[in-house]
């Protein structure tokens, strides 16, 4: 981020008091001074975060909820001493907004880990999710009725370029590794759940969950399984806002609409990503005994805000 802009104070003493103010009033309200160096160096980097309001109106109770998130580390100015004045260069306003909308998006993508740790073993249940996944069913079928498969097995129908792209995204998560050349077999983590489940289709579905969970970023950027992201961004949608608030919250359309697009933007058609809605209901993330609003299943909300949000 280059720096442009410039402000000069009288004294450390005028930056000290009137930076904070300066901040608020020349670029947004939200934002604040986190930390500068103390000034008996001649040059200070001062860290600059923003308080993101999160609003949320229960569509049941009519109560609205407030919470901030906090992004500390938005971006840095740098001051100079220079005689008695402080001088201050900070980077453009759109360049500030841009960076806070990518700390926005990266705390996004944050829950939505942490979110997969309690819903993936029911996403995975979702038809279009299945198929999705269907090359991966048919890697883990391959090697718990043969031991092993080859590449020429997997590239049969597809190429043997998105057939090494699924072999080498399952030997990173280690359900499998390389025996000898362009031949595989079962890997640790596959050995860990075979260990754990007595009929193949269980087996099947607990590593199915295991990959979306650990991989779905990968599966949707890299090997292109987009049908995969609505459901975990319609989930989403719901649990970001019901975390910050701690509860339940009962969402009406309207309210579940209002936060999708914050949070990711307008999808193709509202249309569809109602029915991205009513799918996530059907495998009991969403209570599907609500049919007036959407709200999480209980147990697995509960679940969900005793975990720690995952490493960005």
């Amino acid at each position: 981020m280059s720096l442009a802009q410039e402000e000069k104070f009288p004294s450390f003493e005028a930056f000290e008091s009137d930076f904070a103010f300066y901040l608020k009033d020349r670029i947004r309200p939200a934002v604040y001074r986190v930390r500068f160096t103390p000034p008996e160096v001649a040059r200070l980097k001062i860290r600059v975060g923003a308080s993101v309001p999160d609003i949320v109106d229960d569509s049941k109770t009519g109560n609205r909820i407030v919470r901030f998130h906090n992004y500390d580390r938005v971006w840095v100015a740098e001051a100079r001493l220079q005689g008695a004045g402080v001088f201050v260069s900070m980077p453009k306003r759109e360049d500030i907004f841009s960076t806070l909308e990518n700390s926005i998006r990266s705390n996004v993508m944050q829950t939505e880990g942490t979110l997969l740790q309690h819903v993936h073993e029911r996403l995975v249940h979702i038809p279009l999710v299945e198929l999705a996944l269907s090359p991966i069913t048919e890697i883990i079928r391959e090697i718990h009725d043969r031991n092993e498969i080859a590449v020429r097995n997997v590239a049969s129908g597809r190429g043997e370029e998105k057939a090494r792209r699924y072999l080498t995204f399952l030997e990173g998560l280690e359900m499998i590794e390389e025996r000898t050349q362009d031949h595989f077999v079962a890997g640790p983590s596959y050995s860990r759940n075979e260990k754990q489940f007595d009929t193949e289709e269980t087996l099947y579905d607990a590593i199915l969950a295991e990959v979306l969970r650990r991989g779905h970023t990968y599966l949707a950027m890299y090997l292109r399984l987009s049908q995969i992201v609505p459901f975990i961004r319609v989930s989403n949608s719901y649990f970001l806002p019901a975390r910050a608030h701690k509860h339940l919250i009962y969402m009406d359309k309207d309210e579940f609409k209002r936060k999708y697009l914050g949070y990711y933007g307008r999808p193709k058609t509202i249309k569809k990503m109602f029915k991205h809605v009513e799918a996530v209901r059907k495998v009991r993330v969403f209570d599907p005994g609500e049919k007036s609003f959407i709200v999480a299943d209980r147990d697995l909300f509960q679940r969900y805000l005793r975990t720690a949000l995952v490493s960005a």
